[in-house]
């Protein structure tokens, strides 16, 4: 620190009871006496000279901790010591120290989680969020994980709101809200504007560090946050026509009711899964649902055409809704919604057709491109470079360099009585050794396994998992160059569960009730884009955000 050490600067109140310390934060004596205390001393910074001398700090990496730890609250001046990980390192600012980044609001050693504007409303309010993305981009250390960006042709834009966020204490209100008015309507208490900067901390979260989630995030918060189009592969190409035998349907008087299904000339009939006996009687349900008489439709052959690329700025339809509910229907304005019972109507572009494209929810393609291939494929498609060529995989193998080792990824979740043992079993060695040796695979070189636990803090309610206790068992498997995915069985659900159970007998945790889910199916860890890290968080996020909420059918 540039300063000196200040002797009689407090900085911790200490409330004891006799010789016990009533952990927490307190105050005044009132206030730890209603905890339990007795006495409340001022704990001075001279104290810094007993730290400073113990035999304990005298070990290099303890001394750095103690410096940056209570050099904080005890030194003057500004650190100029190296950091392990220097957290501005990536960005072209400076660290604001004197910057508040989170009010925090306790009673006594009880942290109440949330977001509380003053002292009043922290009395009042439970549990909310944006503390912990400040927290998260302070810990996170899995660099560049994902580039959510990468497969657009634009760049983040992180002043962009993305998302606003109505809470009531720890209570997340479900919804698109345009205004706090709306957001106080549906029993919230604050409207957050989510911005764009947080994708800086799911990129660079190490869950998002596997490829194929990487792909759905980007995909998923591209559209809202990145620039230009999209150049990145989809597992649904919403914008291949449909060709070959099907039902086939036109409008000749177009679709006034539902514009979006209207086609002067044959394209398929939208749900794929009509059949040749059934297609001529559809006419009845469009010519209603259209508010025409003469839709026609019959079972044909519709011929190749040429392809078409998404063009992602186009407005698919305009969504009305009230807080969570959607109002089904087409409306031209916010009057016309507001008339049906809704309070907010919302452009929904055709970028989100990217998110739909790469979801796991992607079933029936076919049905997907005949819906919105004809709305939103309706861009000439342009020659594309991408920015980082991948590798290629021969077909039936698993991906990876010629005589590579080849690794794979599966995981278990582990249910315990509470969140105690969860994190006692994370930090046990022999526990570590038992999850290990519980995952029995045949035909493979090692396997290797990471513990954590969801008992944690959190951005979002839906990833507290606070009601349920449990940790997380993340396994790599390494494999003969050449093995594929598909010749390797994970045990069983109820034999992982059996063998967990035996091998923990030989630790602490003998005896703890458990429940295990089966291991998560195998997944290829591609080597150029396998992330090393001897640190990291979960997930922060487990939603997508009401911006990307409905579908049009």
């Amino acid at each position: 620190w540039t300063g000196t050490l200040q002797p009689n600067k407090t900085f911790y109140k200490r409330c004891t009871n006799g010789d016990k310390e009533i952990d927490g934060t307190y105050p005044d004596l009132a206030a730890c006496k209603a905890a339990g205390g007795t006495s409340l001393t001022d704990m001075k910074c001279d104290y810094m000279y007993a730290i400073g001398n113990s035999k304990e700090t005298a070990d290099p990496q303890n001394c750095a901790q103690v410096q940056s730890t209570y050099g904080t609250a005890c030194c003057d001046g500004r650190y100029t010591g190296k950091m392990a990980c220097d957290v501005c390192k990536p960005w072209t600012g400076t660290l604001q120290p004197n910057k508040t980044f989170y009010k925090r609001c306790t009673n006594g050693d009880k942290e109440i989680d949330g977001t509380y504007p003053d002292l009043a409303a922290s009395s009042s309010q439970q549990i909310g969020a944006m503390r912990a993305l400040a927290f998260a981009l302070l810990v996170t250390s899995v660099a560049g994980a994902c580039d959510i960006c990468k497969p657009w042709t634009g760049t983040l834009q992180p002043n962009k709101t993305f998302y606003k966020r109505c809470t009531n204490g720890d209570k997340e209100i479900d919804g698109t809200y345009p205004d706090l008015a709306a957001c106080k309507a549906a029993g919230g208490t604050s409207l957050t504007d989510m911005k764009c900067d947080y994708m800086y901390a799911i990129g660079n979260s190490k869950e998002n560090a596997d490829p194929q989630k990487c792909a759905q995030v980007q995909s998923s918060y591209g559209a809202a946050c990145c620039g230009g189009q999209y150049t990145g592969k989809m597992a649904c190409d919403v914008c291949m026509p449909p060709s070959g035998t099907m039902c086939m349907y036109r409008t000749p008087s177009g679709c006034p009711k539902a514009i979006q299904y209207a086609r002067p000339d044959w394209a398929p009939w939208p749900d794929s899964k009509v059949t040749k006996e059934t297609c001529a009687n559809q006419t009845a349900f469009a010519n209603s649902e259209c508010g025409t008489t003469d839709v026609e439709a019959k079972w044909g052959t519709l011929p190749q055409r040429e392809k078409k690329c998404l063009q992602s700025d186009k407005t698919m339809y305009k969504r009305c809704s009230n807080g969570s509910k959607e109002i089904e229907g087409i409306y031209p304005d916010l009057a016309a919604c507001k008339a049906a019972g809704g309070t907010f109507l919302q452009d929904i572009k055709c970028s989100y057709m990217v998110a739909v494209a790469n979801s796991n929810d992607t079933q029936d393609c076919a049905s997907l491109q005949a819906q919105a291939g004809p709305v939103c494929c309706t861009a000439t498609c342009k020659t594309t470079t991408t920015r980082a060529p991948g590798t290629t995989r021969a077909p039936g193998k698993v991906s990876g360099t010629t005589g590579a080792p080849v690794k794979l990824k599966t995981a278990v979740t582990v249910t315990v009585p509470d969140c105690a043992t969860a994190k006692s079993m994370t930090k046990d060695a022999a526990t570590k050794e038992a999850f290990k040796n519980a995952m029995t695979v045949q035909g493979v070189t090692s396997v290797t396994v990471d513990l954590s636990t969801p008992c944690k803090r959190r951005l979002h309610d839906e990833s507290r998992s606070l009601a349920t206790a449990s940790v997380k068992a993340d396994y790599t498997i390494t494999a003969p160059s050449g093995t594929k995915a598909s010749s390797i069985i994970l045990p069983e659900k109820d034999a992982y569960e059996s063998a967990l159970t035996g091998e923990l007998q030989n630790t602490v945790h003998r005896g703890v009730a458990l429940t295990a889910s089966a291991p998560t199916k195998l997944t290829v860890v591609d080597p150029l884009r396998e992330i090393n890290a001897a640190t990291g968080v979960q997930t922060l996020f487990s939603f997508l955000p009401a911006l990307l909420a409905g579908l049009l059918w």
